[in-house]
């Protein structure tokens, strides 16, 4: 309980500085996958606020379940030098793309 209070009163402390941290790092790795600016590697969308981070062998709920947040993928995507295992899509292409692989 006392690690996890712990954790918490960090994490109200430091909220600035961790969000700001998360968005530098997610916007270099949107840069490097997706060009700058970036884009949707389908659509060619550049609006910054609707691009995701796509796993392209649909391997995405395993990493989700070992990194807990953003902020240690984007770590480990720079500390690995970016595997090419990802790719910058806009959430409707990454929509289409979940909808499509489900349905077939």
């Amino acid at each position: 309980i006392y690690e996890r209070r712990n954790k918490r009163v960090f994490y109200q402390n430091n909220k600035l500085k961790i969000r700001g941290l998360n968005q530098k790092l997610r916007r270099k790795i949107l840069e490097h996958y997706g060009e700058t600016p970036p884009k949707c590697s389908k659509c060619q969308c550049d609006i910054y606020k609707v691009l995701d981070l796509d796993h392209i062998k649909k391997d995405g709920k395993e990493e989700r379940k070992r990194f807990h947040g953003n902020l240690a993928l984007y770590k480990y995507i720079i500390k690995n030098n970016y595997p090419k295992k990802y790719q910058v899509l806009c959430k409707n292409c990454n929509w289409l793309k979940f909808y499509e692989t489900k349905i077939i």
